[in-house]
């Protein structure tokens, strides 16, 4: 599937952050590991009715509430 540029909204129940769908279809993407405010490059892994379900390529725009794990196996 295609790559796209989202910025993350609000985190939601379950811990999945949610973005805006990019093709204005009023659909939202849930995304884990994603933090308020922060850019990122996702591809959509799946598509239902309402919503589609993603995965982060890369974070272009850390938030400043982001930090480094301790543990280097993280």
């Amino acid at each position: 599937m295609a790559d796209f540029v989202v910025t993350a909204k609000k985190l939601v129940f379950g811990g999945d952050s949610i973005a805006e769908s990019v093709d204005n279809s009023g659909k939202v993407i849930f995304l884990p590991l994603l933090i308020p405010g922060e850019v990122a490059q996702v591809e959509i892994v799946s598509s239902h009715k309402d919503y589609d379900r993603g995965r982060i390529i890369s974070i272009l725009e850390p938030s400043p509430h982001r930090i480094e794990p301790v543990c280097p196996y993280y």
